[in-house]
């Protein structure tokens, strides 16, 4: 019995000696804790320097390059859509632009090179275009000008039209059967200060009367329409006419129901006898006026002087027998790989 409490004396002994280690360890965990917040206290205290400090001038200078490097980087990302656009992609970066490249080599040959099929579906509008010819360009802001149902036409990204550096534009809308949707959102989206120009060899219809209703959404009629037969004026005519030769026209938009296959090339020509740039070429094809092998004609003629194609939609209404087709003139760089 006495040597059982002996042991149990022994082992509280024990107990106390390790009690005192243990306190005496977290003793040191603590002042050792204490001491590096001191030192961390100390350390961010030297690198928190003030304005005035001679260290300042320098920190900002670093800044100053890497802005200055950033910014010199930036125009040379640019640079290359800035180029193949003729300037109307300031701001697309070189990676997204090689991607439309990559995109629209990609889309080469543009229709059906089966010559008989494609002959054959030549007398089916809508066969021929569901199988032939389709976008090969991607404009990543553009809009539909003209509301819903026929007469809409698709522009390419409207906001760069006008920029700090152009303060206008001049649209030219060939055939407009007294309906200005088209025109009104030309002032709406793109700018008040655009000059717009429609011609139409009819004046009046539906109780409308075209020169009141163009001119109320801020645009000039021209009783007249655009052609190569008869009454109609040709195209460098009226370029002549209105002052336009040498100018940007930033939009071209024609319905002409039919004569685009017989007129194209003289469009093509009397732009370049007049030395006019036209940046969107909108229109409307229709298939019943198409021939065979002049169907790829159009397109051909088109894609050589630097249009691409960048959207298409069928006309529902004529039982997708024709189409509406938006161009936009590129560099001939730009069909091209490096």
């Amino acid at each position: 019995m006495f040597a059982n409490k002996k042991n149990m004396g022994s082992i509280r002994g024990a107990a106390g000696k390790s009690k005192k280690r243990i306190s005496g360890t977290n003793a040191i965990v603590v002042v050792f804790l204490l001491i590096f917040a001191v030192i961390f206290f100390a350390f961010t205290q030297i690198l928190d320097v003030d304005d005035d400090n001679d260290t300042a001038p320098t920190t900002a200078s670093t800044k100053e390059i890497l802005i200055q490097s950033q910014d010199n980087n930036a125009e040379e990302v640019f640079t290359l859509a800035a180029k193949e656009s003729l300037g109307f992609f300031e701001d697309m970066p070189e990676t997204a632009w090689r991607r439309l490249k990559e995109r629209f080599q990609l889309t080469q040959p543009n229709y059906n090179t089966n010559r008989k099929e494609r002959e054959r579906h030549t007398r089916y509008p809508h066969y021929y275009f569901a199988g032939n010819f389709e976008p090969e360009f991607t404009c990543l802001h553009e809009e539909r000008f003209g509301g819903l149902g026929d007469g809409g036409k698709w522009i390419c990204d409207p906001h760069r039209i006008v920029t700090e550096t152009k303060k206008s534009c001049l649209v030219y809308s060939v055939g407009c059967n007294g309906k200005t949707q088209f025109e009104s959102a030309v002032i709406k989206r793109i700018s008040p200060e655009c000059e717009i120009h429609v011609f139409d060899i009819v004046g009046s219809g539906r109780r409308i009367n075209f020169t009141e209703a163009v001119e109320g959404v801020g645009g000039k009629f021209h009783h007249w329409g655009i052609g190569y037969e008869g009454t109609l004026k040709p195209l460098k005519d009226t370029i002549e006419e209105l002052g336009h030769s040498g100018k940007i026209i930033d939009i071209l938009k024609i319905d002409c129901e039919g004569c685009e296959y017989k007129s194209f090339k003289k469009w093509i020509d009397d732009w370049k006898a007049t030395g006019v740039t036209v940046r969107q070429f909108l229109i409307e094809l229709h298939g019943t006026h198409m021939t065979f092998p002049e169907d790829t004609e159009f397109y051909s003629e088109l894609q050589k002087l630097g249009y691409v194609l960048f959207h298409k939609e069928a006309n529902y209404i004529n039982q997708a027998g024709a189409i509406e087709v938006a161009f936009i003139l590129l560099s001939t760089e730009f069909q091209h790989n490096d």
